[in-house]
Order: C-alpha cells, then sequence, then structure tokens
C-alpha cells in the first residue's frame, strides 16, 4: 500500500506527503537432518529426521510530509522522512535436541531492525539565471537485533536446566538448521553523530 499526495493552500504555500507499507514473507529450507544423528534429533518427534523450515517476515514502513513555500521568488523546502524495516526469524519443523521429547517444534529466532529519520530543509533562489542554493540535514538511525526465544538457541542438560561446562546433555542446543539470536548477540545502537551535513552556499550560471 502506498500513497502519494499534495495540497496546496494558496499559490506561495502547499503540503505534501508520500509513504508506503509492505509485508513480504518467504520460505526457505534448511539441511535435512537424518534419523542416524541422533545427538540433533529428538527420534520421538522425528523418528526418519526432519528437514527445518525457515519463515521470514518482512515489514516496511515509510513516511514523509513536509512543506514548500514560495516568497519573493526564494523556494523554501522543509520536510521530514522516516523509514523502518523488520526482518522476523521463524522456524518450523524442526527441534531443541537438548529438550528431548518436551522440545517445540517451532521457534521465533529473532529479528533484524533498522529505522531512519531525516529532517531536511532547501533554500533556492534563481536571480537573472544565477542559482543560489543552500540547506541542512539532520539524520537519526538506529539498528537493532532482537533475542529469539530462549530454546531458539539455549542448549539445556538432561534435567531441563540451562547447560553449563559440567552439565550432561543429551542433544545440541537451539533451534536446528537455525540458531537463534540469544541476548548476547542482541543490541539496540543509535546513530546522530557526524550526521549533520550543511550544503555550503551554491551558485551557478545556466547556460
Amino acid at each position: 500500500m502506498f500513497f502519494n499526495s499534495e495540497y496546496p493552500l494558496n499559490e506561495h504555500f502547499k503540503f505534501y506527503s508520500f509513504g508506503g507499507f509492505s509485508i513480504k514473507e518467504g520460505k526457505g529450507y534448511g539441511f535435512r537432518r537424518l534419523p542416524s544423528e541422533g545427538f540433533n534429533i529428538v527420534k520421538e518427534i522425528y523418528p526418519n529426521g526432519f528437514q527445518a523450515v525457515l519463515n521470514s517476515q518482512i515489514y516496511d514502513i515509510s513516511y514523509a510530509a513536509g512543506a514548500k513555500y514560495n516568497v519573493n521568488d526564494w523556494l523554501i523546502d522543509l520536510s521530514n522522512t522516516f523509514g523502518s524495516n523488520t526482518f522476523n526469524y521463524n522456524v518450523n519443523n524442526t527441534n531443541n535436541a537438548s529438550l528431548g521429547i518436551k522440545s517445540p517444534t517451532r521457534f521465533y529466532a529473532g529479528a533484524h531492525s533498522f529505522l531512519q529519520n531525516t529532517v531536511n530543509l532547501d533554500v533556492s533562489k534563481n536571480i537573472k539565471n544565477v542559482n543560489i542554493a543552500f540547506g541542512g540535514e539532520f539524520r537519526f538511525e538506529q539498528y537493532q537485533i532482537k533475542a529469539g526465544d530462549e530454546a531458539s538457541y539455549t542448549q539445556y542438560d538432561e534435567n531441563g536446566n540451562i547447560a553449563t561446562k559440567d552439565s550432561k546433555v543429551i542433544g545440541a542446543g537451539g533451534s536446528q538448521s537455525f540458531i537463534g539470536f540469544s541476548p548476547d548477540n542482541a543490541l539496540k545502537k543509535t546513530d546522530t553523530q557526524q550526521q549533520y551535513t550543511q550544503r555550503f552556499p551554491m551558485i551557478w550560471i545556466k547556460s
């Protein structure tokens, strides 16, 4: 779903806005786990082995709004633009072998996300074929890795507790084929430094 709009208040001043929203779904397959791979499969759940399925869901959002003003042939454009993308990972038809028969077969394995917001100002004027223009921009960015379900990344001991180096385990931990992001992987970083750029006054002559 996308839109593009403009609304003039008068001959000098107008608002505009555009943006969109989309959802994408994907499906991929991991390497097959064979019945002989006893450390990687729960035979009570998958006596013939299994082939894990990675289902992805991607959400894209973008939105811009601004205003243009023309006074004495000075063109002023002030706008704000926002965009966000989130990539979710879900693993089906798999297991966490360290949980044995108690293992789920579906896991949320975490997500990547990124967003950006930009504020922009442009000013320009044409004077007898000489164009003068300047402006500025400020940008904010944020990147994030989100942790998945605990069982998607954790190895458990034979008693169902989180395994340590001295624990006795019965199988591999995490969701087979795609291990989820753990809290150790998770992060949230922002950046506004050195994102402000001044467009120095420029003058050029039209040919």
